[in-house]
Order: structure tokens, then C-alpha cells, then sequence
């Protein structure tokens, strides 16, 4: 799939600190690119420089080719929808979706077509003489979708969109999002906090820190594969476990983790003794089976909660000797009783290729 948008070593810094730092990726064209990242990262800055509300310090731009540095944001074929959807509360919903068009002095016939035409898009067919202020929020945010649509960007940014919004809604407003952005074929830049509203919708996840593009890569991979602690760290939950190798060899880790305590990781690859190291684990990934149980494993230790969390169930095993550890199960097994209670000894495992080791290095 060829880029359709090239971002090369762009940086913006506001007096002496820098809010993005050098950083350099393609967006493919028609796909759907999440941006995450904790708060203060540079995210909602890097967007702003595409969508050119703002001019990075350095760095280069480029539409199919075209270096946007310079060019204003109205004269950019490129849009972009807010999180507080920006709506002029004094105009009906179709005067809302039309107003861009007017500004560029659409004809009144052809405007009337595209406004209608973008309402069916986003499902508010019949709502064009509807005041904003009768609508719902997941209403109103389908309004600042079609207003940005019916101008027909090359490129569509979303700004924490459905971040305003109670979680029901905002889950059906992710499926609605994809749904749309298959149906007008634009390119979809998003950017959001949100780890899961990211994994759920994006084809391609950038997952920023500190101003830096730390992975960017699909969905599963970011997921599975993370290429950097703190990526395995932001993005869902996990296990972490940190200290030094004592023992390496393929297939465990015998890894200090302080005060004398030791424990016996499972991984895919050894490590050298002496050196620290990181592992994190998944606790879908993570099994628990009764302290009597045939097989036996290095970790031993107590239930100390269960979360009843609606689809699943999480369970907390403080170790014997390592850190408390996350473990995932279904509703189903806790409805059959298959989990053991709080309070029960347990051993705790997962296969070898769960674990991602990382070396810790000083920088």
C-alpha cells in the first residue's frame, strides 16, 4: 500500500523543550492509524502540525510528495474533527454540516446534495433541520464527523473524538467509525489515549512517549510483540517482573528479584547471567492450576482478589517469592466454580512464548 502521507524527522519545540522530537513515519493511504500515548507526549501536538494549526520547528510534511510546511490549515486537504465536536449551537444540524462548503462557495444545489448524501453516511438521514442542542452526544459527534466528510479531505484527523462520551455509546461509536471509514475509502489519522479504543479500531497503532515514536506497527503486533518496555507497559495490561539473571538458558530465567528472592521465569530464549532484564507477560496468558495439582512450576502463591470484570474475571496471586501477578479468566470459568477462591494456594504458569524479555540499559 503506498503512502499517501510522509512525516520526516519532524520536531516542534516551545522555547527550549521539545514537545516532538525528530520523529519520521509514512501513513499508507485509506488506512486507519491510531495514535496513543500518555498525556503530554506529543500526540495532539503532531497532530496539530498535519493539520497545520501549528509549524513544527524542523522537518518536513509531505502529501503525496507535496511538503504542506508553510501552508495554512484552510488551504490543506485535510480535516479535522475535536473532541468537544466545536458545533455552532445557533444553526440547525444541516447549516452545521454545510458551513465549510458555504464558506468555499459551494453551490446551494450541490451543497444541499452533499449534505444529505454525508447525513446517510453517518445515519442522521432526515435530521437536517434538527438543532444541535436536541441531540444526543453520539448524535452531535456523528455531526462533526459529516461536517468534516462532506468537504472530502484527502486525509481525516480525529482529535480524542469519543472522548466526551459515556463508555456504552462510545463503544458503539468505535464500530461506527470503522464502518464509515470503510465506506468513504479517507484516511483516518486518530489520535487517543485510550489503549483499547485503539487495539479495537486501528489498522496501524503509533504509540508515542516522551515525543518519540517508541513502535509503530499493526495492532496485534503492538500487542504480542512490543518492541520497548514501556510499549509492553501502556499498552493493555501486563505482568512485569524486573531483576538480574542469575541463571541463563534457553527455555527460563532464574532471575533475582531483591532481598534474596528468586524466582523461575518461563521464556523462549536465555539471557546472560548478570545482566537485568525486564519480562512482561500477558495475564490472559497466565494459568492457574490448585498447589496439589500433577504439574509443577517455579511459582507458588496466594489468591489474594478476584475482580468480576463482565466478560472475564481477574484474579491477584501474591508470590511466595516475586512480585504479585495478574491472571485473566473467563466469566464462564468463574461461573463453574473453576477458579480458585481468594485465599487458595495455587501454582501460576504460562507458556515459554508469553514471556517478552527486555535488557534494561542506563541511558
Amino acid at each position: 500500500m503506498t503512502a499517501i502521507l510522509e512525516i520526516a524527522d519532524l520536531t516542534r519545540s516551545f522555547g527550549s523543550i521539545p514537545a516532538v522530537r525528530g520523529v519520521s513515519f509514512d501513513v499508507r493511504r485509506g488506512e486507519f492509524l491510531c495514535i496513543i500515548g500518555p498525556s503530554g507526549c506529543g500526540k495532539t501536538t503532531l497532530l496539530r502540525m498535519i493539520a497545520g494549526f501549528m509549524q513544527p520547528t524542523s522537518g518536513d510534511i509531505r502529501l503525496d510528495g507535496v511538503s504542506l510546511v508553510g501552508e495554512p490549515a484552510y488551504r490543506r486537504p485535510i480535516n479535522m474533527v475535536f473532541q468537544n465536536y466545536a458545533l455552532f449551537p445557533h444553526m440547525t444540524v444541516g447549516q452545521n454540516v454545510g458551513f465549510g462548503m458555504e464558506m468555499r462557495k459551494v453551490a446551494a444545489e450541490e451543497r444541499r446534495a452533499r449534505i444529505r448524501k454525508t447525513l446517510e453516511i453517518v445515519e442522521l438521514a432526515g435530521f437536517e433541520g434538527r438543532g444541535v442542542s436536541e441531540l444526543s452526544g453520539g448524535q452531535q459527534q456523528r455531526v462533526a464527523l459529516a461536517r468534516a466528510l462532506v468537504l472530502k479531505p484527502r486525509v481525516l484527523l480525529l482529535d480524542e473524538p469519543l472522548g466526551a462520551l459515556d463508555q456504552k455509546v462510545r463503544r458503539r461509536m468505535q464500530v461506527e467509525l470503522k464502518r464509515i471509514h470503510r465506506e468513504v475509502g479517507i484516511t483516518f489519522i486518530h489520535v487517543t489515549h485510550d489503549q483499547e479504543e485503539a487495539l479495537a479500531m486501528a489498522d496501524r497503532i503509533a504509540v508515542m512517549s516522551d515525543g518519540r515514536i517508541e513502535q509503530l506497527a499493526d495492532s496485534l503486533e503492538v500487542y504480542t510483540r512490543p518492541t520497548t518496555p514501556f510499549v509492553a507497559g501502556f499498552v493493555g495490561e501486563a505482568n512485569r517482573f524486573a531483576g538480574t539473571v542469575s541463571v541463563g538458558a534457553t527455555g527460563t530465567l532464574a532471575l533475582e528479584v531483591g532481598r534474596g528472592r528468586s524466582i523461575c521465569i518461563p521464556v523462549t530464549t536465555g539471557g546472560g547471567a548478570g545482566k537485568r532484564v525486564e519480562v512482561f507477560v500477558r495475564p490472559e496468558r497466565v494459568r492457574l492450576a490448585p498447589i496439589d495439582a500433577g504439574d509443577t512450576t517455579a511459582l507458588e502463591g496466594t489468591v489474594r482478589d478476584i475482580v468480576f470484570l463482565g466478560e472475564s474475571a481477574r484474579c491477584y496471586i501474591q508470590l511466595d517469592d516475586g512480585p504479585e501477578v495478574m491472571a485473566t479468566t473467563s466469566a464462564e470459568e468463574m461461573t463453574r466454580g473453576s477458579i480458585p477462591p481468594v485465599g487458595a494456594r495455587v501454582r501460576v504458569g504460562w507458556p515459554a512464548d508469553a514471556s517478552v524479555v527486555f535488557p534494561v540499559t542506563d541511558r
